[in-house]
């Protein structure tokens, strides 16, 4: 599987198999791919349709939250104080090949794909804090033209922001003295938080090309995200646990 484009549908079924098997090889979940819409015959359907693919429960053993019509589940320990949640999401688009007269077989264009992260109370409303997603900038046009891929995004507001309306000057060393946060562009505008959103922060941007944004952009193809799917499983795994509360 060498691209994202024009993808049979035993190629996708491959394709899913390989997540499987990463979910279950690194947070021991026990999922399956399905069509969102399963009334959806894509192979029927026009060029240019949009179909979704997500992760589902496959076993009673994997604990589940059901928000916002999607399945998340919990892959943190029981001592954990923050209890953590994942989504998985697949967004494809129908295309159809034409070779000579004959009309090939219906396949689908890969657009991009993104793993959710998300903390909170079994049977409370989750609060999603991280994405990781990689999309295919042939597909999403000038939007990611510029964006890294793979990339993750900060999801949560910044609430927490000490400088905010702090009037006290910070002490300078040296006779300098810093401008007034009442200067014009340097102070905050109500209300008080911050939203990292739309950042595209880069994942692997040092060993790819030499030159931005070429150096954030990795090829898309079907074994790399598998592959970065494990990796970035096994990542979080480790590292979200040390989310606290205070």
């Amino acid at each position: 599987m060498a691209n994202v484009e024009k993808i049979s549908d035993q190629e996708i079924e491959k394709f899913h198999s390989q997540l499987i098997e990463a979910f279950s090889t690194c947070l021991q979940l026990e999922l399956q791919i399905e069509q969102v819409d399963k009334q959806l015959n894509w192979k029927a359907a026009l060029p240019g349709i949009s179909v979704l693919y997500t992760a589902k429960s496959a076993s009673r053993k994997t604990i589940v939250n059901f928000q916002d019509g999607q399945q998340m589940f919990s892959f943190s320990e029981p001592d954990r104080m923050a209890p953590l949640w994942v989504y998985w999401g697949e967004k494809w688009k129908k295309t159809q090949v034409v070779q000579s007269r004959k009309t090939a077989a219906a396949t689908l264009d890969l657009v991009g794909v993104k793993l959710c992260f998300h903390v909170g109370n079994f049977g409370q409303k989750k609060t999603q804090i991280l994405r990781a997603e990689w999309d295919n900038p042939k597909l999403q046009g000038n939007e990611v033209a510029q964006v890294a891929q793979p990339h993750w995004h900060i999801d949560p507001n910044l609430m927490d922001i000490p400088s905010n309306g702090c009037d006290n000057p910070v002490p300078v060393s040296g006779g300098l003295v810093e401008l007034p946060a009442t200067q014009e562009g340097l102070a905050f505008s109500a209300p008080n938080s911050l939203s990292l959103q739309r950042l595209h922060l880069g994942m692997a941007g040092w060993r790819n090309q030499e030159t931005h944004p070429q150096c954030w952009q990795h090829k898309l193809d079907l074994d790399a995200i598998a592959e970065w799917l494990k990796r970035v499983l096994v990542y979080c795994k480790s590292e979200l646990p040390n989310i606290t509360i205070r």
